[in-house]
């Protein structure tokens, strides 16, 4: 059987463009709450 493989730069293009969505969104959420608690 063969499987139909994509590129692997297009997988691991994919996989970090997710892990910068999620960093850059924890980012967010930490300077937040941050900004919350120095008040």
């Amino acid at each position: 059987m063969r499987k139909h493989k994509k590129k692997p730069s297009e997988k691991t293009a994919l996989v970090l463009a997710i892990i910068a969505g999620l960093v850059s969104i924890v980012d967010n959420l930490l300077e937040l709450i941050l900004k919350l608690l120095d008040r």
